[in-house]
């Protein structure tokens, strides 16, 4: 019993610990200036999304028919957002170090991957077209969450 209450005050000294060194759970990164970094959720759930969307377009390319309409205002809605979160990842890179060119090089990339994956699509004639389509949205998924990681 006595082994029990050891247990159960060291790990509440290592919660207490970790509070107060900013660590743990609910904490967010943050850049030099204090700004919570847009890392994250939204990464993550774009990069998911753009599974989702990879998925679909190989089941379109798998089932031989052409890139379904919707398909395309997914990937437009996607852009829309990866436009978005490069915007403000531009703007916070400010360091002139190594890792802050990384960043900036996964965020141009995570921009210009999608639309050279339609162009793509759109330029392949036959029922294979969604294929470029969907290796492009794999690339992207990955550039995405490469991006997260050097953020």
């Amino acid at each position: 019993m006595a082994a029990v209450g050891r247990v159960h005050r060291a790990r509440s000294a290592c919660r207490r610990e970790s509070r107060r060194d900013g660590g743990g759970r609910g904490t967010r990164r943050r850049f030099a200036d204090g700004h919570p970094a847009v890392i994250g959720r939204g990464a993550t759930a774009a990069a998911l999304y753009a599974g989702f969307l990879a998925l679909w377009a190989l089941s379109d390319a798998v089932r031989r028919r052409e890139p379904s309409p919707y398909l395309l205002l997914g990937g437009a809605l996607l852009e829309a957002v990866l436009i978005g979160g490069a915007v403000v990842g531009a703007t916070r890179l400010g360091g002139g170090d190594q890792n802050a060119a990384v960043h900036g090089g996964y965020l141009a990339t995570s921009v210009l991957l999608l639309p050279l994956g339609l162009l793509l699509a759109r330029d392949r004639d036959g029922r294979l077209a969604p294929a470029p389509l969907a290796v492009a949205l794999v690339a992207l998924a990955v550039v995405v969450l490469r991006a997260k990681a050097t953020a």
